[in-house]
């Protein structure tokens, strides 16, 4: 498979509908892990890995940049072994999501 190069901008548009669209994000809900209260993360198992991989880059860099105070204002979020429920979205764009968004089936 040939690497695609795309410039800042195109990155930043290529990520933009995947990375501000609810449909794709992971399902989340409050609970307690002890007597802490977390978020559980659901992992979406239709969700490609290289959006899973942006996400969770994505998050680590947004959990280094955050302050002490920042961090402990936060409730941790905890990676669910169960994935979600949510069926996979369908896109009322023009031409759908692009397919690289999608494990293939």
């Amino acid at each position: 498979m040939a690497k695609m190069f795309f410039s800042e901008e195109q990155q930043r548009d290529r990520w933009k509908l995947a990375l501000h669209n609810i449909d794709v994000m992971s399902s989340e809900e409050s609970t307690t892990e002890g007597d802490e209260e977390v978020i559980l993360v659901r992992p979406l198992p239709w969700r490609s890995h290289q959006v899973n991989e942006k996400m969770r880059r994505l998050d680590e860099k947004i959990n280094s940049e955050k302050s002490a105070l920042a961090k402990r204002q936060v409730k941790k979020r905890v990676p669910s072994l169960q994935y979600s429920s949510r069926p996979k979205p369908v896109s009322n764009i023009p031409g759908g999501y692009p397919v690289w968004m999608f494990k293939e089936q």
